[in-house]
């Protein structure tokens, strides 16, 4: 999956007035990525076989089997490389989090969260999965959300290390221009008092 991450301005109904940012990203499909890597390695398989061990079978080079099997060999190759290919190019599942103004948070799997903005204390890239095995899987990274009470939300996982790292920024620059009030602006918290 190629990772995607971006930063959006967000608009009220009008289309003028700007209300928040939100942070669109891609996160991967790994069974469908498995799924397809076990079908491109089982083409290269057959492949291999029908290229190798079944034209010594029939010793007639030019003979219309020998020919079938070295079209059924590139044919299994062909399908191989093809197969390959989507799964490193396959779109990921496309995950959206929007910060308001007014201190809403909502996301495309939760809908609109309790936590306020105010309530952000951190935002963090996390090692979710180890790597034991340099063959296994690279998503081994996540993020999570750290509130001023200390409570964890987690926001994303199944990442490579330097997506992740990607998003985080992307999320704290978000909350960032989300709390920046102009001069002599000031917001109400839900209790009343001053916030930022």
């Amino acid at each position: 999956m190629i990772f995607q991450g971006e930063l959006v301005r967000l608009y009220k109904t009008d289309g003028k007035t700007p209300c928040g940012y939100a942070v669109e990203w891609t996160e991967p499909r790994k069974f469908l990525e498995n799924l397809l890597m076990a079908v491109a390695v089982l083409f290269l398989f057959v492949g291999v076989y029908t290229s190798v061990f079944l034209p010594g079978a029939f010793d007639m080079p030019g003979s219309r089997v020998w020919v079938a099997f070295t079209a059924l060999a590139i044919a299994s190759f062909a399908a191989f490389w093809m197969l390959r290919r989507a799964a490193t190019r396959l779109r990921g599942n496309a995950k959206v989090i929007e910060f308001h103004e007014d201190g809403r948070i909502w996301d495309s799997c939760d809908g609109e969260w309790k936590l306020r903005v105010e309530h952000i204390r951190s935002i963090e890239a996390i090692e979710v999965n180890r790597k034991p095995k340099p063959e296994d899987s690279n998503y081994t990274h996540g993020v999570r959300l750290v509130t001023r009470q200390g409570r964890i939300a987690r926001i994303a996982q199944n990442l490579e290390p330097d997506d992740s790292v990607t998003l985080v920024v992307l999320l704290n620059e978000a909350i960032d221009r989300v709390r920046y009030v102009g001069h002599g602006e000031s917001r109400q918290a839900v209790n009343g008092a001053e916030v930022w």
